[in-house]
């Protein structure tokens, strides 16, 4: 194994109707003694119906996990 990827994900906010992440993914290369920062962002995540509308999200409901 060349590398060992870590992945890391918090909570950003959440609204209405959808939910926004951040998300980084990093890796410690062979060798290396410090990890390094491949890629980053934010992804918004939207509730939808079974009409594919978007729906409110019943914060009450949501499942939120540390």
């Amino acid at each position: 194994m060349s590398a060992i990827w870590f992945p890391h994900a918090g909570l950003v906010r959440i609204g209405k109707t959808s939910i926004t992440v951040h998300l980084e993914a990093w890796v410690l290369r062979r060798k290396e003694t410090h990890s390094i920062l491949v890629t980053d962002g934010n992804f918004t995540y939207v509730s939808i119906d079974d009409q594919g509308h978007p729906q409110v999200i019943n914060q009450d409901d949501a499942l939120i996990s540390a």
